[in-house]
């Protein structure tokens, strides 16, 4: 009974962080203020080609998820299929609350500014969430974390990844005329995430785990 309450609750912690994932991109997306490392490189990339949001994150994941298995030389079924069943969902779900939000852009610049942080803070709440719960992890965090491991450093592996990603902005940007989706969100994730995803982990995060652990016992 302890354990069926206890995969229940994180199941729904993990819908919550993917719903999370989707409307904090979305929200960041259509302010058009800048987005996440990965954002403003799938951003990019889907304007290039002419792809919603959603699968431009489905097939450049899918492509990082493949290198991650080429470093590594495994493959994990069972991480592979939590991992594609979260992108599906993610993609569909970011699709979707682009297709029903306002236009943003069209807002005044403060209030842009507002609800491109707002969507970054669901974001990075979600993020959190979901490294507690621990299942399904994004194909991107699994090349992350792949790399981070490659270079033994957390650091030099995130710092790395970046790199890739803006230098996929910047490519697809040039190819298609007009670099998009790197702009004050873009700083304010590169200075803050840490910070707020360790705020959220402590003071959030962890205290709903520890009830959920008491109301469970």
């Amino acid at each position: 009974m302890r354990k069926n309450g206890e995969t229940m609750k994180k199941l729904l912690y993990l819908m919550i962080a993917v719903v999370g994932n989707a409307l904090g991109t979305a929200l960041m997306s259509e302010t058009e203020l800048g987005m996440t490392a990965w954002g403003s490189g799938v951003k990019n990339f889907s304007n290039t080609f002419n792809l919603t949001l959603g699968v431009g994150f489905i097939i450049l994941s899918v492509f990082f998820y493949i290198a991650a298995n080429v470093i590594r030389r495994r493959v994990d079924v069972m991480e592979f299929l939590q991992s594609f069943l979260f992108l599906f969902t993610f993609g569909l779900l970011t699709d979707l609350f682009i297709m029903y939000l306002p236009q943003l852009s069209e807002l005044q610049i403060i209030f842009r500014i507002l609800v491109n942080t707002f969507g970054l803070l669901i974001l990075l709440f979600s993020i959190a969430l979901h490294l507690r719960v621990y299942l399904a992890v994004h194909p991107m965090d699994v090349f992350l974390s792949v790399i981070q491991h490659r270079l033994n450093s957390v650091s030099k592996g995130t710092y790395l990844v970046y790199i890739i990603a803006f230098s996929l902005a910047i490519i697809f940007g040039l190819w298609n005329g007009h670099i998009v989706g790197i702009g004050i969100g873009t700083i304010n994730t590169l200075i803050g995430s840490g910070l707020i995803m360790d705020f959220f982990d402590k003071k959030v995060v962890l205290k709903w785990f520890v009830k959920g652990n008491e109301k469970v016992n």
